[in-house]
């Protein structure tokens, strides 16, 4: 159960900051 919730946490900053990343690079540009 554990493992579950940090593997969703794990997916979860990835996409986080994926999406940060993206966007940041369209105001920096």
């Amino acid at each position: 159960m554990l493992d579950e919730l940090y593997n969703t946490i794990d997916v979860l900053t990835e996409a986080l900051s994926k999406y940060y990343w993206n966007n940041a690079e369209k105001v920096n540009g």
